[in-house]
């Protein structure tokens, strides 16, 4: 199994280096050729328009978390945070000595959710 994460992680790292000069070239090239710039800038147009659709639905997952939660502290008050989903969580780090710690907190409520593990897997690593 380590093999096959080695692997992937060797192809990853050259689709990065090979993106990179795509797009280092593409940038050279742009200064030399004025159709090239409107490749580049249709590419910089792509990137900026996806992020702003994840930024947008991450955000309205958020909000509908929160409404959600408005609902939960209507109903059970002052014990709200124990019946929260914690279905969105934030990361915060802080560091002992040599030693640095991961803890979880619920975005939504703000309860402390304990020290964050890290799971790993051959489709990348994800904190839980």
């Amino acid at each position: 199994m380590s093999l096959l994460r080695y692997i992937l992680g060797v192809l990853g790292t050259l689709v990065y280096i090979i993106l990179y000069f795509v797009f280092g070239g593409i940038v050279i090239a742009s200064f030399y050729n004025a159709t090239l710039r409107y490749v580049l800038g249709s590419i910089i147009l792509f990137f900026i328009v996806v992020a702003l659709i994840i930024k947008t639905s991450s955000d309205r997952r958020l909000r509908a978390a929160r409404d959600e939660y408005d609902e939960i502290q209507k109903k059970h008050l002052y014990d709200a945070q124990e019946h929260c989903p914690h279905r969105l969580f934030a990361l915060s780090q802080k560091d002992i000595g040599v030693i640095i710690m991961t803890d979880k907190w619920c975005k939504v409520c703000g309860k402390y959710l304990g020290p964050a593990t890290l799971k790993r897997s051959i489709f990348g690593n994800k904190w839980e």
